[in-house]
């Protein structure tokens, strides 16, 4: 099983580009969510837009995990990337299908940044209880501009 590529929603680029989301000091969240879910890169702009987040249970806290994000250059590439984020599935495991990333700012505003399908084959992933979901981003980053 490998997952997707990382896909960036539309409406990020276009905050990116009218600078109202800031790469090296807005906070962010990466959060788990099931097979009813399926983002639209065109529709899809902040959180609310989302559905299907798994609720509190069997390791996962719903709003999801606070990232150790990071906006590097080297050269004439910036990167933005993340530390590996973790569950330890208990209970009856974990089922989910997309791992989505948001910039943290209000309660009515946080822009979605881009998601991976946990499967590149769109199939959900599930983790049994003692077992670690863990996402990875790319070594050269979640994405890059050159």
């Amino acid at each position: 099983m490998a997952a997707g590529p990382f896909t960036l929603f539309d409406s990020f680029k276009e905050k990116l580009g009218n600078g109202l989301i800031d790469l090296d000091t807005s906070a962010f969240r990466m959060t788990l969510h099931g097979a009813g879910y399926t983002p639209s890169g065109t529709d899809h702009a902040v959180f609310a837009d989302t559905s299907n987040e798994l609720a509190t249970a069997n390791g996962y806290t719903a709003g999801g995990a606070v990232l150790t994000a990071s906006w590097t250059r080297i050269g004439a590439s910036c990167s933005f990337t993340c530390d590996p984020v973790s569950w330890l599935a208990s209970g009856t495991g974990l089922t989910a299908r997309v791992a989505v990333i948001h910039a943290v700012r209000s309660v009515s505003d946080n822009p979605l940044v881009g998601y991976v399908l946990l499967d590149a084959s769109g199939a959900a992933v599930a983790v049994t209880a003692g077992n670690t979901l863990t996402i990875t981003p790319h070594p050269n980053g979640l994405f890059t501009l050159t």
